[in-house]
């Protein structure tokens, strides 16, 4: 069965991501599409991109936004045991 994605309306005021560029706040809804169902994901900036905004030219630096939202807390970043980031 295909798995549904929605974005709670709260996410749009939530003051620590607001703070961000907007490309990054997009961003971060696009990764709750993009993550698996345990919110796991590959964060090879290049894998993001495509999966995230494929047909577009990316409006900010995505390895800049996804280091932005590990430092914000809302993501986690960790490695696998072959170096990889998730």
């Amino acid at each position: 069965m295909a798995r549904i994605r929605t974005v709670k309306p709260e996410f749009w005021s939530h003051e620590t991501l607001s703070a961000l560029p907007l490309a990054t706040h997009l961003l971060a809804a696009a990764l709750l599409n993009y993550a698996d169902d345990e919110g796991y994901f590959f964060a090879n900036p290049r894998l993001v991109q495509a999966a995230c905004s494929p047909i577009r030219e990316p409006a900010c630096d995505i390895q800049q936004s996804i280091d932005e939202l590990a430092e914000c807390g809302y993501l986690l970043l960790g490695s696998m045991p072959d170096g990889r980031r998730i």
